[in-house]
């Protein structure tokens, strides 16, 4: 009996052992680790971290952001219709984040589909505001205003010129505007 206890208290201090080890290195955060991963180039090692949350989560909040970034995985590998699907299950998770119609704007323009740009650019514009960057993608910076110009040209690309000049009316002057301006004109 004796050797009985012994061994489960032997067993259960190393149980707790590992257990307080284990709580101090905490665990991986692999959704942290998925955006790194992004932000670094390293699409493989992303991918791969949003696929395990995705397979393994069930919060609607990190299964939104898992999808988010598979999309930005999928659009950087130029595989633009997966792109698509996993923004927009994104968006069926958590139907306000910016980030996944941002995706969707920038996957429509990737394949001239100027009405969803429009309407992706539409939904984001009401989300977020002139502070907003978008900063998760390997050497680039995506701003408000990029986004704006992007449903610029969609507008002028769907000859949604009425559209076309009331945004460029709420946007600031720059070469960019000036030439749309005297197009359009």
């Amino acid at each position: 009996m004796r050797l009985k206890l012994r061994s489960f208290l032997i067993v259960f201090a190393l149980f707790l052992s590992l257990l307080f080890l284990w709580s101090c290195s905490g665990p991986v955060n692999y959704l942290d680790e998925g955006y790194r991963s992004l932000k670094n180039g390293d699409l493989n090692s992303a991918e791969n971290y949003f696929i395990i949350i995705m397979n393994n989560s069930s919060n609607p909040i990190e299964l939104s952001e898992a999808s988010e970034g598979f999309g930005w995985v999928g659009l950087l590998k130029g595989m633009y219709s997966t792109a698509e699907d996993y923004f927009h299950k994104s968006l069926f998770y958590n139907h306000q984040n910016a980030d996944a119609y941002l995706g969707l704007l920038i996957t429509a323009w990737e394949t001239s589909d100027w009405n969803n740009l429009i309407f992706a650019a539409q939904d984001f514009s009401k989300l977020v505001d002139e502070s907003y960057k978008f900063q998760s993608l390997p050497q680039r910076e995506i701003k408000w205003l990029d986004c704006m110009k992007l449903l610029a040209m969609g507008y002028f690309m769907e000859n949604q010129i009425d559209n076309l000049k009331e945004l460029l009316e709420q946007l600031p002057s720059d070469a960019f505007t000036e030439n749309l301006r005297e197009v359009i004109e």
